[in-house]
Parts: structure tokens; C-alpha cells; sequence
């Protein structure tokens, strides 16, 4: 079933029925589909963490990462993520990426979902997440750490 749902998420991001990242926001953005942003590109090696914090305005936006290993060496690539504010919002991530096992993990807060850790060698790996439900209202932000 994880797997089945992990496709779809996947298929719906490349084929545009969902919108894809909102981590800031416009005049419009509390307006569902309206706050776009330019995917977060972390270039890292081994031994790094970034950590930081979003905010999505809709059931149907997710944010992107794009993680590049920068190094010759292979890392642990390892997401955490965890919505900030609302007791039970759920959440999803997905990680794909060159030479890596898919990575799929969902749940509701007060805990955090993780993805990984898997062996990144050099090359790139998407991390996708997003709100599945959001019983307090939008806009819902949340705190993620990408360690490597």
C-alpha cells in the first residue's frame, strides 16, 4: 500500500495535478495552488546538516529539495521533518534519487516523519513533502533537518 501511494505522490508531481513547493508566499498565497516556489537546492557532503524551516498553503502543494552530493565519498542520507504548531496534521515525504531505494514515510504530530538513512554516493536525490491532512487550516509550517 506504501508503495501504491508513493507512486501516485510521484506521478501526480511530475505530470502538474499537484503544485509543487511553497515555502514563501505572495499577495495570493493563502489562495490554494497560488504560492509556487522555486525548489530548495542543498549541495552537501558527507558529515553536513541543514536544517531549516517552511510553509506550504494547501493539501495539494509540496516542497522539494534537491540534495546533490557534491563529494567523492558516499554519505547516510537521512530527512526529518515535522510540522510546528497543530496537533494532528499529517504528513508525507518521499526521497528518490540516483542509486537510491525509494524512501517513503508518513504520520501525524506531534511526531516527526523521517526518511533514509541510505547510502548516497555522489549525485543527486529528491526529497518531496507535503501536508495529506490539515485539521488546523493553512497556512501549516513545519521544520526539517537533511543530514548527509
Amino acid at each position: 500500500m506504501k508503495k501504491l501511494l508513493m507512486i501516485a505522490v510521484v506521478a501526480l508531481c511530475l505530470t502538474g495535478l499537484v503544485g509543487i513547493g511553497a515555502s514563501g508566499g505572495g499577495a495570493n498565497a493563502a489562495e490554494a495552488g497560488s504560492a509556487k516556489a522555486t525548489p530548495i537546492k542543498l549541495e552537501m557532503v558527507p558529515g553536513q546538516i541543514r536544517t531549516g524551516t517552511g510553509t506550504l498553503y494547501a493539501l495539494k502543494e509540496w516542497q522539494v529539495f534537491v540534495v546533490i552530493n557534491t563529494s567523492a565519498s558516499t554519505g547516510n542520507l537521512k530527512a526529518v521533518i515535522e510540522d510546528c504548531c497543530i496537533m494532528g496534521d499529517t504528513m508525507i515525504a518521499l526521497m528518490l534519487g540516483s542509486g537510491i531505494s525509494p524512501q517513503f514515510d508518513w504520520g501525524a504530530s506531534p511526531g516527526a516523519i523521517q526518511v533514509g538513512p541510505v547510502p548516497m554516493r555522489p549525485g543527486w536525490a529528491l526529497i518531496v513533502t507535503g501536508y495529506v491532512q490539515c485539521p488546523g487550516g493553512f497556512p501549516a509550517g513545519y521544520y526539517w533537518d537533511i543530514l548527509l
